[in-house]
């Protein structure tokens, strides 16, 4: 794949599809293709990662241990990422990667370092700004994930005991 395919294969996504042209040629110019081995681990859970990375071809594997599977309840622990998938969105902003990812196979990835991304905001400002908003978007999600557990942590903190029978306390 060349930069040109990966701008057509940009612009195939919803993500992307109101980028102008401008943006999007910045966008591929300033993104990196790279192949991984099954195994490779692009993120590790709770340390800032160097680049997002968008899935090309292949499949991520993305595992949650602790605290961390709470920000994702619709995955839960484990999640399997194919073609267009984003991982690693928060190193823009140097928050640590909520999950690790590992490549399942084989993995085509288009990366963005955060120093092209920084780039990204002399050439083409309006793609720097909807790579924002994207992480925008992922810190609320975030946010109130952790807002939810959170308050379901207090509510079964504080919520009256249901007291053993009798006979149960007696007999187990």
């Amino acid at each position: 794949m060349n930069t040109a395919d990966l701008r057509r294969f940009l612009r195939s996504l919803p993500a992307f599809e109101r980028f102008s042209e401008r943006s999007l040629d910045a966008l591929a110019a300033n993104m990196h293709l790279e192949n991984y081995p099954a195994g490779h681990i692009l993120t590790v859970q709770g340390q800032c990662g160097a680049a997002m990375y968008m899935v090309i071809s292949g499949r991520i594997d993305v595992a949650r241990v602790g605290v961390a599977a709470t920000f994702s309840p619709e995955h839960g622990e484990n999640q399997e990422l194919a073609e267009g998938a984003i991982v690693g969105l928060l190193s823009f902003a140097n928050i640590p990667s909520l999950g690790t990812c590992t490549c399942k196979d084989d993995v085509q990835l288009a990366s963005l370092s955060r120093e092209d991304y920084e780039a990204l905001f002399s050439q083409a400002p309006g793609a720097a700004h909807q790579m924002q908003y994207m992480l925008a978007v992922r810190l609320a999600q975030v946010l109130q994930t952790q807002n939810r557990s959170l308050r379901q942590a207090l509510h079964n903190k504080t919520a009256p005991k249901k007291s053993e029978s009798l006979l149960k306390r007696w007999f187990g």
